[in-house]
C-alpha cells in the first residue's frame, strides 16, 4: 500500500517522537502533500513520471520538516529529519536506481 521509504520514515518518527506526535505530524503532512502533488500527464514518458515522483517525495519531506518545526525546536527537527532521510533514503534511492532513473 505504501512505498517502503514511507514505512521506514513512519517507524523513524514513531521511535524519535512517539506514536501520538508522529500522527500529529504525518496526517497534516499527508493531506497537504495530496493537495500539492505534481501532476503526471497520462501521456508522459517514464522519465517524466519518475521525475514527478522524485519531486513529490522532496515536496513531502519539505512539508514534513515544516510540520516538525512547528512542534519542535529547529535542532530537534534537524535531528529527526536527518534520521528519517538517512534511513528512508536507503529504501528510496535503490528503488530509483532499479527503476532506471
Amino acid at each position: 500500500m505504501f512505498e517502503p521509504e514511507y514505512k521506514v520514515g513512519f517507524r523513524v518518527l514513531k521511535k524519535e517522537i512517539g506514536l501520538c506526535s508522529t500522527l500529529k505530524v504525518v496526517v497534516p503532512t499527508a493531506f497537504k502533500s495530496l493537495r500539492s502533488n505534481y501532476e503526471i500527464d497520462e501521456n508522459a514518458d517514464v522519465a517524466e513520471r519518475e521525475k514527478a515522483e522524485v519531486k513529490n517525495h522532496f515536496k513531502l519531506m519539505a512539508l514534513m520538516y515544516k510540520e516538525l518545526q512547528e512542534r519542535f525546536r529547529t535542532q530537534r527537527t534537524n535531528e529527526i529529519m536527518h534520521e528519517a532521510l538517512m534511513k528512508g533514503g536507503q529504501a528510496f534511492f535503490p528503488r530509483l536506481y532499479i527503476s532506471g532513473m
